[in-house]
């Protein structure tokens, strides 16, 4: 704390004071064996300031270090927190532009599949129409069956061939386009439910 430091920065000056070698006071009347020891004695004090501002100094960067810490501690904690914040965000629009997509996509297979039902409707109406009207033919040529009739029939023969060679031709194609319609929505649909 600011008042643990400042604790701490009182300790290391007046241990300063002390390793700048001043000296105690001379007493006079002191043998000069005792006034010895005592100079023993001040550089021993002396060290021992020394230790006490290097222990003061350590205190204080270990105050540092720990304020330090303290606030790296904290400014990860927060940016732990905005990383979180902006991948949940993310993530959910992620989400929201994939079910957007989704439901677009089975909106366009929905209408394919209403479209090619369509088709196959007009086309199954166009073919019974052509054969109802190759029928027609067969009966009025029939009805005018006359001294040619052979002639008339073997003519009639080959329009039927002919007409029936046609809407085969026209079931077959019809059939395979069907098949390509229904395939590319079969495609269309697992990958909408993929998604």
């Amino acid at each position: 704390t600011a008042a643990q430091y400042r604790t701490i920065l009182s300790h290391d000056m007046d241990s300063r004071l002390v390793a700048s070698g001043a000296q105690a006071p001379s007493i006079i009347g002191v043998p000069r064996a005792l006034q010895d020891h005592a100079n023993n004695l001040q550089r021993t004090y002396e060290n021992s300031g020394k230790m006490t501002a290097g222990i003061s100094r350590l205190g204080a960067a270990e105050l540092s270090f720990s304020n330090t810490v303290d606030k790296h501690e904290k400014d990860m904690t927060l940016v732990r927190a905005q990383v979180q914040q902006h991948l949940t965000q993310m993530q959910l629009r992620l989400q929201q532009e994939l079910e957007r997509s989704k439901r677009r996509i089975a909106g366009q297979v929905h209408h394919m599949n209403q479209q090619l039902e369509t088709e196959w409707s007009q086309c199954q109406t166009s073919m019974l129409s052509e054969v109802a009207g190759a029928l027609d033919q067969v009966h009025q040529q029939l009805e005018h069956v006359g001294d040619s009739l052979q002639l008339d029939l073997t003519s009639t023969l080959q329009d039927v061939k002919g007409c029936a060679a046609g809407i085969k031709e026209t079931i077959v194609a019809t059939e395979r386009d069907w098949m390509r319609a229904q395939g590319q929505l079969a495609m269309f649909s697992s990958w909408s439910m993929a998604w």
